[in-house]
C-alpha cells in the first residue's frame, strides 16, 4: 500500500509540472517539509522571491526546452549584483574575435594595460592571477567566474564600452527589458562618469597592437521597473544612517528570464541562430564554459585562501554545502549585494545523465536597511538556494 500511495503522488506531482507552467515550481516547493523553505514558501512576497526552470529534452539531435515560472515578474526590481558579469564577460570575448577579424592580431589571452582616462578611473598594468602576471580579457573571464571578482568585470566591461555592450545584447535578443549601465564594488562613478570607458592598449612584448582610447559611449534606457525603490533607509557612502527609502532606480537591471537568455546562449548555441548567438570561436566558447565550472582551488592565485570554497560561487544546490560531488557539474554566475541572492545556473548530473536550467532571485532584508550589511544570507538565503536546487534535481530524477 505505500509503495502504491508513493507511485501515485510522483505521478500526480509530475503532471502538474507538466500542464501547470505556472504553479509546478510551486508544488515542488510546498511539498518541502525544510524548514526554510517553509518560512520563505509562507510569505514570498517579503522575500521577493523569484524562480525560474527550465527542462531540457535532448533526444534525435535535436534539444526542447519546456520553462516553468514562480513569480517572474520582468518588471519587477531586484538588484542583480555580480550576475551582469556574465553577459559581460561573453561581450569582451565576442569583442576581441571581432577584432581579431578585422586582421588585429589579438586574441582573449593577449596582454593588456589598462590607462585612466579620467577621474576617478584607475590604471591597471599587472595581475598576480594570470601566468605572466599581465593582465588580459582571459585572465578577467577566469576571475569573474571563479571568485566573482570586481575589478575583472569593471575592466571588461570599459573595454567593451556601455553603449556597445548594450547594443549587442539587445541586437541578439537576450536582453529585452534590462540594462547594464555602471561598474560594480567601486565608489566614486556616478551615472555620468559610468558611461566614460578606459584607454586599453593590447601588447606583444613592447610592441603595441591595438589602441583603444577611453570615450564616452553612453546608453540610454528607460526605467520601467516597479518597486526600484527600495525599504526604509540605507547607509551613504559616509555611513551615515538615511532614514528614506534607497532609490536604485538607475542601478543595473537584468531580469531572470534576461539572465537565462544569455546562460543559454553559451550552453545551447546550437539551439539559437546565428544573429542569435555570440560571435566567438569554439576555442573561446570552450574556455568560457571551463571558467564557468571551474572551483577557486584550481586557480593558483586562490587555491590556498580558505574563504573560497568550492561552492562559493554555487548557491544553487550547494549554497550551505562545499562538498560537491564530481558528478555535478554547474555553469552559472552568482550575484550578492543589498541582501539579493542571484543564482542563473545550467546544472548537470553526469552519473544520473539529467540536465536542467534553474535560475533564482531572492532579498534576505529583515531590517529593510540597505548598505548596512546586515543580512540573513546564512540563516536563510544560502540554505533556500541549496534546498531549491536539491529539490529540482530531485524532481529530474524522479521524471526520469
Amino acid at each position: 500500500m505505500n509503495k502504491l500511495f508513493i507511485l501515485i503522488v510522483v505521478i500526480l506531482l509530475l503532471h502538474s509540472c507538466r500542464n501547470e507552467r505556472v504553479t509546478c515550481i510551486e508544488s515542488l516547493l510546498s511539498r518541502s517539509k525544510h524548514p526554510i523553505v517553509e518560512k520563505v514558501m509562507s510569505d514570498p512576497d517579503k522575500y521577493e522571491l523569484q524562480v525560474r526552470y527550465t527542462t531540457v529534452d535532448r533526444r534525435n539531435d535535436t534539444v526542447l526546452f519546456k520553462h516553468y515560472n514562480y513569480r517572474v515578474d520582468s518588471a519587477h526590481y531586484f538588484y542583480p549584483a555580480s550576475t551582469v558579469k556574465m553577459p559581460t564577460a561573453f561581450a569582451a570575448v565576442e569583442f576581441v574575435n571581432e577584432l581579431s577579424k578585422l586582421k588585429i592580431p589579438i586574441d582573449i589571452h593577449t596582454p593588456l594595460k589598462i590607462d585612466s582616462s579620467r577621474a576617478p578611473q584607475t590604471s591597471q598594468y599587472s595581475d598576480s592571477c594570470t601566468i605572466n602576471e599581465l593582465p588580459s580579457v582571459a585572465g578577467f573571464v577566469k576571475e569573474i567566474f571563479t571568485i566573482s571578482d570586481n575589478e575583472a568585470y569593471n575592466r571588461l566591461y570599459a573595454l567593451v564600452n556601455q553603449k556597445l555592450l548594450n547594443e549587442k545584447l539587445y541586437g541578439k535578443g537576450v536582453f529585452t527589458n534590462s540594462h547594464i549601465s555602471s561598474r560594480v564594488g567601486v565608489s566614486g562613478f556616478n551615472k555620468e562618469e559610468n558611461s566614460y570607458s578606459n584607454s586599453i592598449t593590447f601588447f606583444d612584448g613592447e610592441k603595441q597592437i591595438f589602441k583603444q582610447l577611453g570615450t564616452q559611449q553612453k546608453f540610454e534606457h528607460t526605467n520601467i521597473y516597479k518597486d526600484c525603490i527600495k525599504g526604509k533607509g540605507y547607509l551613504d557612502s559616509n555611513d551615515s544612517l538615511i532614514m528614506e527609502p534607497f532609490n536604485m532606480c538607475d542601478k543595473n537591471f537584468i531580469s531572470i528570464q534576461d539572465l537565462e537568455r544569455t546562460l543559454m546562449r553559451m550552453i545551447d548555441q546550437e539551439s539559437f541562430s546565428k544573429m542569435e548567438r555570440f560571435n566567438i570561436s569554439e576555442e573561446d566558447r570552450a574556455y568560457i564554459l571551463d571558467c564557468m565550472q571551474m572551483y577557486p582551488r584550481e586557480v593558483e592565485c586562490y587555491k590556498n585562501n580558505k574563504e573560497y570554497t568550492d561552492n562559493y560561487s554555487k548557491f544553487l544546490m550547494f549554497g550551505n554545502n562545499p562538498n560537491i560531488p564530481d558528478h555535478i557539474e554547474i555553469y552559472n554566475k552568482i550575484g550578492l549585494a543589498y541582501g539579493y541572492l542571484t543564482d542563473c545556473a545550467y546544472i548537470k548530473d553526469t552519473k544520473n545523465k539529467v540536465d536542467f536550467y534553474l535560475t533564482c532571485s531572492m532579498s534576505v532584508n529583515e531590517n529593510q536597511i540597505y548598505n548596512d550589511g546586515i543580512y540573513e544570507y546564512d540563516e536563510i538565503g544560502f540554505p533556500f538556494m541549496a534546498e531549491l536546487g536539491r529539490i529540482i534535481h530531485q524532481h529530474e530524477l524522479d521524471k526520469k
